[in-house]
């Protein structure tokens, strides 16, 4: 007979709220993170937009919450961007035409 540990998921909910600058707000966050044990994760995900005061943070976010970095997957909210690509793509196009005028 052998015996296997049981898979672990983590199911727990954390609400929180937070009036306060960008240091306020990621400091919230790894603290959070560490909470939850996220170093021991199979895959920490930061789904964020493009404002850099996030991206500029994640080495910080790794080291501090103790998360491997190879654990890291930053996605970009695509959604919130497809509009701003759009509009990017109708300024070529319309650039390109009035180019060929």
């Amino acid at each position: 007979m052998t015996c296997e540990p049981a898979s672990r998921t983590l199911a727990k909910n954390l609400y929180d709220a937070l009036i306060g600058d960008a240091e306020a707000t990621w400091a919230l966050v790894i603290g959070s993170l560490r909470l939850l044990g996220a170093a021991h994760a199979e895959v920490v995900e930061c789904i964020a937009d493009g404002a850099e005061w996030m991206w500029d943070r994640t080495e910080r976010l790794t080291r501090l919450a103790e998360i491997p970095t190879a654990k890291l997957v930053e996605v970009l909210d695509f959604y919130r961007h497809s509009g701003l690509l759009l509009e990017s793509y109708a300024a070529c196009l319309s650039s390109m035409s009035l180019s060929s005028q």
